[in-house]
């Protein structure tokens, strides 16, 4: 998120130099865009990888499921999970 928001102010402040010219500024901008985009598609799936082998390994080591774990609301009482 903090990326993101440097990333807008950049290009704000890029724009707001009078004395640079309009095309270089519009040119780092879709520069920045198009390398942000390439970053993006490979983090995601990257993530996505990190993700389910956590999950993998969670299932192996015998861990309760996040779901397990939060209980559950039935009716007008609160179910506390059961634990073997």
């Amino acid at each position: 998120m903090t990326a993101g928001v440097v990333g807008q102010a950049t290009i704000l402040n890029s724009f707001s130099h009078y004395h640079t010219p309009l095309l270089i500024s519009l040119e780092r901008s879709i520069v920045a865009i198009i390398l942000g985009i390439v970053i993006a598609l490979i983090l995601i799936p990257l993530a996505g990888l990190v993700v389910r082998g956590f999950r993998v390994w969670l299932a192996s080591a015998g861990q309760p499921s996040i779901a397990s774990l939060s209980g559950s609301y039935s009716g007008s009482r609160w179910v506390r999970p059961k634990f073997s």
